[in-house]
């Protein structure tokens, strides 16, 4: 899923390279990993996580904005930072709108020398909670003609990355939460998926590429901060890394290859179990496997995971069983339900690793993609986004109760052929 990178690992990565970063709060805090990660192997702490505004951070430079500026919680705050050396130079604009008045300005500066290698971006939070009623539909139109002028205003060799928007908690308190929209906490982050989900498909059809955050992250909602909005030093370690692998990939370097890819295990099966006998330890095959392997053959699948346009490698060895695209249990507008497939992530030119259903002992999986809801649906879109409704089908044995007074149970007999016969009703309709 991602290597893990060191200090020298991305020195060399962004050797005499222009790095801008585009953002909300969450986008800085990328930016502050990414500076103290140029300079040392060291986390972020909560302290720095906080802070916004600040004159200097790592040996950057506060460049117009926060503390230079008027420190408020509103759409208009800006914020601009840049840590520069003599081989590296990276560059963040805080933004509550992904196109703009203000985005234009940012067009101006990126127009001039010295042209940005590498622009990362993110912009939906303030986007759809901040601008009104008509927030969504703005927020559909401007992400058009972001991408039309990122058209005309980047190089062809700057690599742009979008980030999907992060999970956020149901009872979120984050910043840009003022008293007068809490309401939007029941669906916000139902309204994000949907943004993601759309997002990306502008992205793609004007040939950038896109890092589902949302998607990586899904499982490590542990490690979100207790505003529900942003996370912590881990999380935003993780971020990095998940870049950085990206650009290496894009670019054609080598990984540091710090974790070893997961094997693929493929156990044989069982042998046949006698009728009336339940499987016990020693039914379980020996062969070549060791007493660790036995023990755990029931819990030890094979995995495959989906290989994009640069994904080359399988799972680190680090990953926890929750990572490993096994059926989640989510909660959708407060309905509990299990899912048996995994959620496949919006990233493009997703490969369909294996056709077969799921196996229980070999552990093949069959991906399926994800669904969107309404609002953020595109015109003319293919994609299949409505949800199959499946009818409740009886089973043949389950007595087909129209009344109340027709609930009767059947009642079974062994058969001659080993099999159990229905032989007739325990009772008799009420009358």
């Amino acid at each position: 899923m991602c290597d893990i990178f060191l200090q020298e690992d991305v020195g060399k990565l962004f050797f005499n390279k222009f790095i801008v970063i585009i953002g909300d709060s969450v986008q800085r805090s990328v930016y502050k990993d990414v500076v103290l990660l140029l300079q040392d192997n060291k986390y972020l702490s909560d302290k720095q996580l906080r802070k916004k505004g600040e004159l200097g951070f790592c040996n950057d430079k506060l460049i117009e904005g926060g503390q230079l500026g008027q420190m408020t919680n509103s759409k208009s705050y800006r914020e601009v930072r840049q840590y520069q050396t003599d081989f590296h130079m990276v560059r963040f604009y805080f933004a509550t709108r992904c196109y703009g008045e203000y985005v234009e300005t940012i067009f101006q500066d990126l127009k001039e020398d010295p042209k940005p290698d590498i622009l990362i971006m993110n912009s939906c939070l303030w986007d759809i909670t901040r601008y009104g009623s008509s927030s969504v539909p703005e927020y559909k139109k401007n992400l058009e003609k972001l991408f039309t002028r990122l058209k005309e205003v980047l190089n062809e060799d700057c690599l742009m990355i979008w980030n999907t928007t992060l999970p956020v908690a149901n009872n979120a308190r984050g910043g840009f939460l003022i008293p007068e929209i809490e309401f939007m906490n029941d669906t916000l982050r139902l309204d994000i998926m949907e943004a993601n989900f759309y997002a990306k498909q502008v992205v793609i059809k004007y040939g950038y590429d896109v890092l589902d955050m949302h998607y990586y992250f899904r499982r490590q909602l542990h490690r979100r901060a207790q505003d529900g909005v942003h996370w912590d030093m881990t999380a935003h370690r993780r971020m990095t890394n998940l870049l950085m692998t990206h650009i290496s990939e894009a670019w054609g370097v080598p990984l540091p290859r710090r974790i070893k890819p997961l094997e693929t295990v493929i156990l044989p099966r069982p042998k046949a179990v006698p009728r009336g006998r339940s499987i016990s330890y020693h039914d379980m095959p020996v062969g070549n496997l060791n007493t660790k392997l036995r023990n755990a053959q029931y819990s030890v699948h094979s995995f495959h995971t989906p290989v994009t346009n640069h994904s080359t490698s399988n799972f680190p060895s680090i990953c926890n069983s929750s990572d490993r695209y096994q059926g989640s249990s989510s909660t959708l507008r407060g309905n509990s339900y299990q899912t048996s497939t995994p959620v496949m992530p919006i990233l493009p030119q997703v490969r369909r690793v294996n056709s077969e259903p799921f196996d229980r002992y070999a552990g093949d999986i069959a991906y399926q993609g994800s669904f969107c809801i309404s609002p953020f649906v595109p015109e003319n879109s293919q994609h299949s986004s409505s949800y199959q409704w499946q009818e409740y089908n009886q089973d043949s044995t389950q007595g087909k109760s129209r009344s109340r007074s027709d609930r009767r149970t059947p009642y079974y007999s062994q058969g001659s052929n080993g099999y159990r016969q229905r032989m007739g009703y325990s009772g008799r309709p009420k009358r």
